[in-house]
């Protein structure tokens, strides 16, 4: 998996004590495989303090309709279950549409695979998290992660870290 640090783009430049803070910055993930849970926390951690300290919120989204987001434990265990879950709820030896639509647009030259059940799995999760954010800090609760889901197969991902808030303290 591999990790390119942020682009950015601030719509308030260095903004002063009180002074609002609006800014998106990109991180950019190569996922491994399905199902993959790729703890994000660090790097929309490390986002949120380059902005100094400021209180508000950040908002993760991501560009992928198979790679949602959630926030959940870091705990392996909990992580296998879960993707047990996603794999009885939408298994990939059902019959999907999406699947022949796919084998349609393959006979004209398109690479996608079929892919319905990732569809389908991607339907139970978000693809947007807002965290609170306090005097530069995320306010997670003691076990909570943010996590980036691939659902379909390995490929370059790529989420979006809104901060809006006021510069200083709360």
């Amino acid at each position: 998996m591999g990790r390119a640090l942020p682009s950015s783009v601030s719509a308030v430049p260095s903004p002063a004590d009180g002074a609002l803070i609006l800014s998106i910055d990109r991180l950019y993930f190569t996922t491994e495989e399905s199902p993959q849970f790729i703890d994000i926390t660090p790097d929309v951690g490390e986002v949120v303090k380059s902005k100094g300290p400021w209180s508000g919120t950040v908002v993760v989204h991501s560009l992928h309709t198979t790679a949602p987001l959630l926030i959940n434990e870091a705990e392996p265990l909990l992580l296998d279950d879960f993707k047990r879950m996603l794999h009885h709820l939408c298994s990939d030896d059902l019959d999907y549409q999406h699947d022949a639509h796919h084998e349609e647009r393959n006979l004209a030259g398109d690479d996608e695979r079929p892919n319905g059940s990732s569809h389908c799995r991607a339907l139970l999760l978000p693809t947007t998290l807002t965290i609170p954010v306090v005097d530069g800090v995320l306010q997670l609760g003691r076990w909570q992660r943010a996590f980036l889901v691939e659902l379909d197969m390995g490929r370059p991902r790529e989420v979006l870290v809104q901060c809006l808030g006021m510069r200083g303290q709360p």
